[in-house]
């Protein structure tokens, strides 16, 4: 009994890994999401370094409403994620980030916007998201399911005991040596 438990248990241990390694990657995958970390103090108290937020592409340049919080990239080829404060009529986006008290000094073309955020992750579910997208960790996970799932759980029978020499009535000869 206490086998069997142990066996649904490890599968279950076994089917919970294998969801942590593969539910982000397959969420940015269906989606079209990206993983992004927040490393600066612009968006606080929203988004506070560490924080992982997750972005989805627009469908469309249309798609932005003031309000929205997107992460772009600037014409220096750094990543900025911050709050739509206005939509100009050129259609270039004005951004600001919440713990900023003036809006960016240049406006982001929607082309340049990676995606608009929609989910967030702070700390400690941020972390380990990051981690999972490191390959060491993606290794050890990996090594871990495989190990789990070879375990053994059953009992090995113990080989059978030698047949004992008792003689057979009538003759001197072993069970052993008793042709039958």
């Amino acid at each position: 009994m206490a086998i069997r438990v142990f066996s649904i248990l490890r599968w279950i241990v076994v089917a919970a890994l294998l969801f942590v390694l593969a539910a982000p990657a397959a969420a940015t995958y269906v989606r079209g999401s990206s993983y992004v970390e927040v490393v600066g103090m612009s968006m606080s108290p929203t988004y506070v370094i560490g924080d992982v937020l997750m972005v989805t592409p627009p469908a469309s340049s249309s798609d932005f409403e003031v309000g929205d919080v997107v992460t772009a990239v600037d014409e220096n080829g750094i990543y900025v994620t911050h709050r739509v404060s206005a939509i100009r009529e050129d259609g270039s986006l004005e951004l600001r980030g919440d713990a900023n008290t003036i809006p960016d000094p240049d406006t982001i073309w929607p082309s340049a916007v990676l995606g608009i955020v929609d989910i967030h992750f702070a700390q400690p579910w941020a972390r380990l998201i990051i981690q999972l997208q490191e390959w060491p960790m993606r290794v050890f996970i990996m090594l871990t399911v495989f190990g789990l799932a070879m375990l053994p759980l059953h009992k090995r029978d113990k080989p059978a005991p030698a047949a004992a020499s008792v003689p057979v009535e009538g003759t001197r000869r072993s069970v052993r040596e008793a042709r039958v």
